[in-house]
């Protein structure tokens, strides 16, 4: 952290804190001589020597200067701090809010506030695509509503994991970014493509990613929050498609449903081929312009929640999931770190004590169903139990241990040393000549000359001709 009034780079003078993220902290700051009000984006302390976040903030410094828009935010300065040795950008100074917070403010925005929002970040996308730049990373968080007098004015942020097709050292620091294996981006805010890791995609991505900051806009929530795990998150936005807008916010036209879920497509080729040409189609909504005046913030009103408009017909849109939110129904509640590229997800309590129950039962069924196989039938000696486990079917021990004469009758005297394997009254001859090693001396020679023997079988055991095996046998 730096202390306020601390100078970097002998030329900016910290002031507040203005927000924190997972690379940098961003404050308010000074520049000496010019008075100037300026940004300034230092990497933290921990990332100082980390070669992939510092790739990153260089990155974001190269994308931010090749941009010329009024819908990016601009690049003023960079450079490295020669007393700690952390990097930094001076960026341009913007008041107001970002759409994650705008939406956590507010609710759900008016469906023409939201398309107008939606509309200025298509220009600032399509001058990136332009300067063959792909953000990768268009969240609510990266998309910042600027005060500009009595307008409002829309600017991307953080361009830390843009894609830069043109540069060789960026090319280089592609290939830090991502060879680790780790995803590039925001998971819910990711396209399929990028969600696989697809080594090659293009401007569309930007496109999908936009389609979810403008679902959010319209009803409070991203499409596929409700997953609770990363890897069936990723299964959902490459799968399922997106809810019906309007399930969640029937208030919504259906022009603009449309608009929306044709952002949204899971296939790009199905998706706006660039920014310009979903600014077309919003264009053919918003006839008089999507400039937005300060007057336009504001949530919506009873009486607009309560219009029923017209269901757009959308055949691979899905019915919507139950709303998420604390105390409701829904499966999970998701916590995103500010202008972060990690996620996490809360399971409700009601949820888990669900899960917990569903979990105990099963246990014990597992357990009782083992405590049932290995139970001990009542009127069986210990000898005689033992005699059920140990003794070997017939027909397994006749096919693998050789046998003094051919299986067939002989006279009684030649077995008197040896002990039948099954019991009193079973099938005749069935085991005639065969002399069994019992399992519980299997370890130990048999003293020589002396025949092996085993302990008589119970009588209620008969041994099968079929040589199958039963339960209580499995269990050793």
């Amino acid at each position: 952290m730096l202390s306020d009034g601390q100078l970097v780079d002998g030329k900016y003078r910290v002031g507040p804190l203005l927000g924190e993220g997972g690379m940098g902290a961003v404050y308010e700051a000074t520049e000496e001589g010019s008075g100037n009000v300026v940004a300034l984006k230092v990497v933290l302390v921990e990332h100082a020597k980390d070669k992939i976040q510092l790739a990153r903030f260089q990155r974001e410094a190269r994308a931010a200067a090749a941009i010329e828009s009024r819908h990016i935010a601009k690049l003023i300065d960079a450079g490295v701090d020669a007393e700690t040795g952390r990097p930094y950008l001076a960026m341009e100074r913007l008041r107001g809010e970002d759409v994650q917070q705008l939406v956590r403010r507010l609710g759900p925005l008016p469906p023409r506030l939201a398309l107008c929002i939606a509309a200025q970040a298509c220009v600032g996308l399509a001058k990136a695509h332009d300067a063959d730049i792909i953000h990768r990373d268009i969240k609510s968080a990266n998309v910042y509503v600027a005060e500009a007098g009595d307008t409002r004015v829309v600017k991307l942020l953080d361009f830390g994991v843009a894609k830069m097709r043109r540069s060789p050292a960026d090319l280089e620091a592609s290939k830090s970014l991502t060879q680790t294996g780790g995803l590039v981006g925001s998971p819910l805010y990711m396209s399929p493509e990028q969600a696989i890791g697809a080594k090659t995609f293009d401007a569309r991505t930007d496109i999908f990613s936009l389609g979810v900051v403008l679902f959010e806009m319209l009803t409070g929530r991203v499409p596929h929050e409700r997953h609770d795990t990363l890897g069936r998150l990723i299964i959902a936005i490459c799968q399922e498609p997106a809810a019906h807008v309007q399930g969640a916010a029937p208030w919504v036209p259906a022009p603009i449903a449309a608009i929306v879920h044709k952002a949204l497509e899971i296939d790009p080729g199905d998706r706006y081929p660039s920014p310009i040409a979903m600014l077309d189609a919003i264009g053919e909504v918003l006839e008089d312009g999507w400039e937005i005046e300060n007057a336009t913030i504001r949530p919506l009103t009873v009486e607009e929640r309560a219009v029923q408009e017209p269901r757009a017909v959308l055949p691979r849109a899905r019915e919507a999931q139950p709303a998420v939110g604390a105390g409701g129904d829904g499966d999970v509640a998701l916590t995103r770190t500010d202008n972060g590229h990690d996620t996490t997800v809360r399971t409700h309590p009601r949820t888990m004590a669900r899960r917990l129950a569903v979990g105990t039962l099963a246990g014990v069924a597992l357990v009782a169903g083992v405590a049932m196989m290995t139970r001990q039938p009542k009127g069986l000696a210990v000898s005689e139990r033992t005699a059920t486990v140990a003794s070997p079917p017939p027909p397994t021990v006749a096919a693998q241990l050789p046998v003094s004469k051919p299986l067939a009758p002989t006279p009684p005297a030649p077995l008197a040393a040896a002990v039948p394997v099954g019991p009193p009254g079973g099938v005749p001859g069935a085991n005639a000549g065969v002399k069994v090693l019992p399992r519980s001396s299997a370890t130990a020679k048999p003293a020589k000359g002396s025949p092996a023997t085993v302990p008589a079988p119970p009588t209620s055991a008969a041994p099968s001709q079929t040589g199958k095996l039963e339960t209580s046998n499995s269990f050793e």
